[in-house]
């Protein structure tokens, strides 16, 4: 269906954010004629207003913004070397 490939560089909140999404036992909404659906799969029509549906997608999206952003604050930043902070900027070239 698709494939995703992440390697050493990629930052470790993105990988948490995207393997919590992954993860999410929660149904996909999809659209009853969408062919990206497995052929397997039984459709039937969403007793959901179309509001509800963009209401869920939403809140989903907003759910996963704030554990990104969460993730992002609990990694550990390296702190400024004593060489960095205290050393004079060089002169500007004209």
């Amino acid at each position: 269906m698709w494939h995703a490939h992440l390697d050493e560089l990629t930052p470790t909140y993105l990988i948490s954010s995207f393997l919590t999404a992954l993860a999410d036992p929660s149904p996909l909404l999809r659209g009853v004629y969408e062919r990206s659906v497995h052929h397997s799969a039984v459709q039937k029509p969403s007793a959901l207003r179309p509001q509800q549906v963009v209401d869920a997608y939403t809140t989903r999206i907003n759910s996963l913004r704030g554990q990104t952003r969460s993730a992002r604050r609990q990694e550990k930043k390296p702190a400024p070397s004593a060489a960095t902070v205290n050393s004079p900027r060089p002169a500007a070239r004209r």
